[in-house]
């Protein structure tokens, strides 16, 4: 009996181990970097851009508002700003931006198209019964599935330009209603630009 227990024991042990060792290796996002330039002062002050869809906007404002929240704990001010979807829109919205006091920007470019799908049971008939993530409804219960590839780009800001010091791509699957994904690519990303120098 005694023996019984302790193998079953090692059994639940052994388990919860490779639950863990699969969760660490096939991560629900990744970045790639592809220019990793040194710079010599530290920005204090970072603009952040997106655009895409409305699928992209939904986690690009969550990462945003969790980098600008990061941000300011390493005394560094951050704003973020969402463009239209096409690229001439971008290119014009992009130009009209005030950009007077910000020493850096970091632009979030979607490549290809975002999938988003919400599923789940349905717990009874009222309406009540459901979650609402951005306006669209996720019964109880549910997930909203959300996958995207982007370009990411972070530059130094003059006043006339930006200089490109790092370029990563970043490719992001996981369930959209869980606000802890948009946390830990934000901590993840703030890692790196720690570990480059940009912090």
């Amino acid at each position: 009996m005694y023996i019984n227990k302790i193998k079953r024991m090692l059994t639940v042990i052994l388990l919860l181990a490779c639950q863990f060792s699969f969760s660490q290796s096939n991560p629900n996002f990744s970045f790639q970097e592809n220019l990793m330039d040194s710079i010599a002062n530290k920005p204090d002050s970072i603009l952040l851009v997106g655009h895409g869809d409305m699928n992209t906007q939904i986690f690009l404002d969550d990462l945003s508002e969790q980098l600008i929240k990061l941000l300011q704990k390493e005394n560094i001010h951050s704003t973020y700003r969402f463009l239209e979807q096409t690229d001439a829109a971008v290119e014009n919205s992009y130009d009209t931006i005030d950009k007077k006091g910000y020493k850096a920007v970091l632009f979030f470019d979607p490549k290809g198209d975002s999938f988003f799908d919400s599923e789940g049971r349905q717990v009874g008939s009222r309406e009540n019964n459901d979650a609402y993530v951005r306006g669209v409804r996720i019964p109880l219960g549910g997930r909203v599935d959300y996958e995207q590839f982007f370009s990411l780009r972070f530059g130094l800001l003059t006043t006339t330009e930006v200089t490109e010091v790092w370029v990563s791509s970043l490719q992001v699957k996981f369930d959209l209603s869980k606000s802890k994904n948009a946390r830990n690519v934000a901590d993840r990303l703030i890692a790196i630009f720690k570990k480059r120098g940009y912090l």
